[in-house]
């Protein structure tokens, strides 16, 4: 009798746990609560209602703000774009979408980041998104403190493979390095899957296959 229900009590106390661990929110940027600006106009507003569930940072220093429609040329910035764009810039999903410019900040240079702390899925191999960057090479994903290898799949989509974090609370954060701010990095559309991301030498490989299937057949057709 005491076995069954200490071994109730333990069964319960997992399911209450894992019903309480936080989860990501606002993958999607959808839940921005700002204000539907006309075109070319802009504002400034709390980063709980423009980036809700995420922190805003430039450096180390955490925002409490974030601009709305607001692109800089040269300070660093980080904000929410839409429903409204400024200067022809398209979303890259939805209604709204992430950016990041990192730049100059209190006369220095400084990267831009978002971050938040949640439940990576027990299922999930691999961690994909939409993104706009300047430079690839200027986008750095970690998890835990920990960097995760960026992949480009195709179309404008990025991967990283996640399946050491499996059933973890860790912190997600997306980083712009360059410090030059003239460059307009976008981000959205988080999602987590079941599919592993495929290692850059395959993609390579993938690639090159293409390329010669391209050539093959010309040269038969020649």
């Amino acid at each position: 009798m005491r076995k069954g229900l200490l071994c109730s009590l333990l069964l319960y106390l997992s399911c209450a746990t894992t019903l309480c661990a936080q989860v990501f929110q606002n993958l999607d940027f959808e839940s921005a609560n700002v204000s539907n600006l006309p075109s070319g106009q802009f504002e400034f507003v709390s980063v709980t209602n423009g980036l809700p569930g995420w922190s805003a940072y430039i450096g180390t220093n955490q925002l409490s703000q974030v601009g709305h429609n607001a692109i800089t040329l040269g300070a660093a910035n980080v904000g929410i774009l839409g429903p409204q764009y400024p200067f022809d810039t398209q979303p890259l999903q939805g209604a709204y979408t992430a950016i990041l410019q990192p730049g100059a900040f209190d006369g220095q240079g400084l990267p831009a980041s978002i971050a938040q702390t949640g439940l990576i899925p027990a299922w999930a191999k691999s961690m994909q998104f939409l993104a706009f960057l300047g430079y690839t090479n200027d986008l750095v994903v970690t998890i835990g403190g920990q960097s995760t290898p960026v992949v480009p799949l195709g179309s404008g989509s990025f991967g990283c493979d996640v399946s050491a974090f499996e059933g973890l609370t860790e912190e997600l954060r997306f980083t712009i390095t360059d410090a030059d701010g003239n460059d307009l990095n976008l981000l959205d559309a988080i999602t987590f899957s079941m599919e592993s991301i495929p290692e850059p030498s395959s993609l390579l490989l993938t690639a090159l296959g293409g390329v010669s299937l391209i050539v093959f057949l010309r040269r038969r057709r020649t």
